[in-house]
């Protein structure tokens, strides 16, 4: 078995960071040009790289990242202590969402190399897939300690922490990351994506421009300009950029689901169906896509449909606040009140500010003879939403009540 020098070991080690920068970076020309090099470097000297950089070939080149991890665990076997290939095995595993196993080799490599910043980042990422995000951020920040550098892993600090609904925490871990490496369309694309949960989805577009000037072939910097171009009432728009989306990746279920979403803005409820149909057939465990046709279907006015869809929603997240309130609607316009209020007091338990589920619950107090309980959760609503933006509705809904005790009152008085 050929084998190098520890000299020329490390010469391939360092080869295969540089090809990963360039491909993390969007130049994948320039990586895979490297990819080739090294790999007829390799070849006569050392086996086991000679079959970690073929892997590398079928994951970058192929996307074939069950031939690449078989193709890397041969690698390992032949250099068992050898931590760079006991990594990349664990990142092409997380590919898979053999996220256990991956944890398993990083703990291996941070025994072998505790001071090798790359480890603690990419233990962190397989943390926060598993969902324990909050666990994650201290794995970051034993990377950025020993990297302050490295503007991976204070973006990867942003995710976590953006997934963790600390939105405004993020944003500035996404402009470190930025301001050590303006390439990195992943940072412009991440930041993008906060400054849209922000609310500033204007700022958010020209963060999505630029990871597509770096990057035209991002499908999801295209599907999320166009969720911020929707979020603004573009959905025209939109539409475009979720078929553009699409041509890069028609197995994308979120483009499906969001174009479905625009469609139904624009009142095609019916067109709708078909795209969030789509988008539960590439992944029937995203609860909102069932949260949103259901949704649709009772813009249709098919209610009793919708309830089903509702149910299936909450049974994947029962912590989503919005598929309690849809079904509540839903139940309300099926004379159900007396449910829906239930369900509404379950809104704003998750999510006691929830407006929409304050005007609603007070529709369904009034429509159960409760006018006292209707006005005074309605009066609260215009009390601590004064600027909310259907505001208009509310004051009408204030003014309906006290029409109606209006009219009670000079009943009781004659």
């Amino acid at each position: 078995m050929p084998t190098g020098t520890e000299k020329d070991i490390e010469h391939l080690r360092e080869l295969s960071r540089e090809i990963d920068a360039l491909y993390a970076s969007g130049k994948d020309e320039q990586g895979a040009e490297l990819l080739e090099r090294a790999l007829k470097e390799a070849e006569p000297l050392d086996d086991a790289y000679a079959l970690f950089f073929q892997g590398e070939r079928c994951g970058y080149f192929d996307e074939d990242y069950d031939g690449q991890e078989a193709l890397f665990r041969k690698a390992l076997g032949l250099r068992p202590g050898d931590s760079i290939l006991a990594w990349n095995l664990g990142v092409s595993l997380a590919k898979l969402g053999c996220e256990e196993e991956a944890l398993t080799l990083y703990d291996k490599c941070l025994e072998l190399n505790p001071e090798e910043y790359a480890f603690w980042r990419n233990k962190g990422v397989c943390l926060s897939k598993l969902g324990r995000k909050a666990e994650a951020l201290a794995f970051f920040d034993k990377a950025l300690e020993l990297n302050p550098e490295d503007y991976d892993s204070w973006r990867q600090k942003g995710v976590s922490l953006f997934q963790l609904g600390r939105s405004e925490e993020a944003l500035a871990l996404y402009d470190k990351a930025l301001a050590l490496s303006p390439e990195d369309y992943h940072s412009w694309r991440d930041k993008g994506v906060c400054l849209s949960d922000l609310g500033r989805d204007e700022e958010a577009l020209v963060s999505f421009d630029k990871a597509l000037e770096l990057n035209p072939e991002d499908y999801d910097s295209w599907r999320q300009k166009g969720v911020s171009l929707s979020c603004l009432g573009h959905d025209e728009e939109a539409l475009a950029l979720f078929d553009k989306a699409l041509e890069l990746n028609p197995e994308d279920y979120d483009s499906w689901r969001e174009k479905g979403a625009s469609l139904s803005c624009l009142d095609h409820d019916e067109d709708a169906l078909a795209f969030f149909d789509k988008a539960l057939e590439l992944n029937p465990e995203d609860d909102v896509a069932w949260r949103l046709k259901g949704v649709c279907l009772a813009y249709l006015g098919r209610d009793e449909d919708a309830l089903g869809f509702f149910d299936k929603a909450l049974e994947l997240n029962p912590e989503e606040y919005a598929s309690w309130r849809n079904k509540g609607v839903s139940l309300s316009k099926l004379g159900r009140d007396e449910e829906a209020i239930g369900l509404y007091d379950k809104v704003l338990e998750l999510n006691p500010d929830d407006v929409y589920a304050r005007v609603e619950k007070s529709q369904a107090l009034l429509k159960t003879d409760r006018l006292p309980e209707a006005m005074a959760l309605i009066r609260q609503v215009v009390k601590d939403f004064p600027k909310f933006e259907y505001g208009q509705d509310i004051y009408r809904y204030l003014l309906k009540f006290e029409a109606i005790e209006e009219r009670k009152a000079g009943k009781s008085d004659t």
